[in-house]
């Protein structure tokens, strides 16, 4: 399984050289503009429509793709805000996971991602029932090594649910610490 560091440093990697490429082409053209309109109204030094990021695997096999409604890029808060971000990994095992909110924010030199709004991280394994976490904000700290949401989460595998509101998860031991409100369900399989 592809860990959650892996996955953020793919993130990370990913945005920058998405942005780097596109501001070596704006340079080329010799575009520049004002960042500040008016009284500290910033404008977005670059934009990115529809765009969509493969990154390959030593075997040449797509390992990740990352796609994006719109990507602005904001050189004095060194912050991209995207729409509708989705990432799809594939490990060597086989299994897929599937990244996706609304909105996100990331910023570069922090290697912080907040992705907030109908946020989804789905696990697919051919052999297991989906792991799939929903909540409305997460954090992902690729320097601290740690996510976390403040807001309600839930976390459901086959017929087993927890439900929290919050939760902090170290990358690097994969522990999971539900904050508070902690409620769960465990229903056995017939043919357990």
């Amino acid at each position: 399984m592809l860990s959650l560091a892996t996955l953020s440093r793919r993130i990370a990697a990913l945005l920058t050289l998405a942005f780097i490429i596109y501001l070596l082409i704006q340079e080329d053209q010799g575009t520049t503009g004002p960042e500040y309109v008016g009284s500290k109204i910033a404008r977005p030094y670059a934009t990115l429509e529809t765009g969509t990021i493969r990154q390959f695997n030593a075997e040449g096999k797509t390992a990740v793709v990352l796609s994006m409604d719109e990507a602005l890029y904001y050189e004095a808060s060194d912050a991209v805000e995207m729409q509708a971000p989705r990432m799809l990994i594939s490990n060597a095992e086989g299994q897929r996971i599937t990244v996706q909110a609304e909105r996100g924010h990331y910023h570069p030199t922090a290697q912080v991602l907040n992705l907030s709004k109908n946020v989804s991280v789905v696990q697919k394994d051919h052999d297991n029932p989906d792991v799939v976490i929903r909540t409305d904000t997460l954090m992902i700290d690729n320097r601290s090594r740690f996510i976390s949401s403040d807001s309600a989460v839930t976390i459901s595998r086959g017929a087993q649910h927890l439900q929290a509101m919050g939760m902090r998860a170290s990358l690097d031991d994969r522990r999971v610490e539900l904050l508070s409100q902690v409620k769960g369900r465990y229903e056995l399989d017939a043919h357990e």
